[in-house]
């Protein structure tokens, strides 16, 4: 309690929205973070953004299992979020002089975290496997593991139909967390209609082949982005939350060049004019 005291509430890992952190109070070990979303919408981004929060802010280690990207696109997403420069131009390699500067400065902060990257596991369980590892290697560190996504596991569980399968996977990280005394984020995707999106925000029925994913869960946080990729007003939707009553809404500004998400009335530095180095 004096703990929390001292640091108005938040003693969990952080997120790096204000709001969110304020209304969750972080994530604590054993715990299960279900990160719902549409397509496009930035749900992998929210939880390699809480893991590099982590290790910035606080010397953490993160363990980042991507079932949908490489090493090398993680580390290019993480480059351009912490640097502020527009992935666009990364990816064209149109970068100017002062965007060089930044990649430099980050690319040393990021080679001294200890923020890994895991993308040969296909299952729940081969993640357990390796986060295992991780674990031991850190045993007493602040830490917090990423699997991204349920739906594209292959998975290892037992059930008639793929929803139970799901079911299991999200129950069996939930079983992870508490073993490995760190907040798992699980990365969802949802079952809506695209025209669905821009109409209203996202419900627990959402997730898609939810199963028992809602049962397992601590907390379960669906990001309403309206326009997707584009900067611009994001809804995060409480859809569960074991300490306090849920269907809460937070307010949040994401901007997709950088991958990241902020707080209302967050100013993402201009773009400079491109002078190629």
């Amino acid at each position: 309690i004096a703990e929390r005291q001292k640091h108005q509430g938040i003693i969990g890992v952080r997120t790096g929205v204000h709001a969110l952190d304020t209304l969750t109070c972080g994530f604590l070990p054993g715990e299960l973070v279900i990160l719902g979303a549409d397509p496009g919408s930035g749900k992998s981004a929210l939880a390699v953004q809480a893991g590099l929060t982590l290790c910035i802010d606080e010397g953490g280690t993160c363990l980042d299992c991507s079932l949908e990207m490489g090493q090398r696109m993680i580390a290019e997403r993480a480059l351009a979020h912490l640097a502020e420069v527009n992935s666009y131009n990364l990816r064209r390699g149109k970068v100017s002089i002062d965007d060089w500067r930044e990649l430099y400065r980050v690319g040393k902060i990021l080679q001294a975290l200890d923020f890994y990257t895991e993308t040969k596991a296909t299952t729940v369980r081969e993640f357990g496997a390796r986060a295992r590892v991780w674990r031991a290697r850190h045993p007493r560190r602040k830490g917090v593991g990423v699997f991204d996504f349920l739906q594209l596991a292959a998975s290892s569980g037992n059930g008639n139909t793929r929803a139970e399968r799901v079911g299991q996977d999200a129950r069996d990280l939930k079983a992870l967390a508490g073993e490995l005394e760190v907040p798992i984020f699980g990365v969802s995707s949802l079952s809506r209609k695209p025209k669905d999106v821009a109409k209203q925000p996202p419900e627990m029925a959402d997730l898609k082949e939810s199963g028992d994913i809602d049962y397992a869960a601590d907390f379960v946080i669906l990001i309403w982005n309206r326009d997707r990729t584009k900067d611009g007003p994001v809804t995060f939707v409480m859809a569960k939350n074991r300490n306090s009553p849920a269907g809460e809404h937070v307010e949040g500004h994401w901007i997709g060049r950088h991958y990241r998400f902020a707080d209302i009335g967050y100013e993402p530095p201009q773009q400079q004019a491109l002078q190629i180095a």
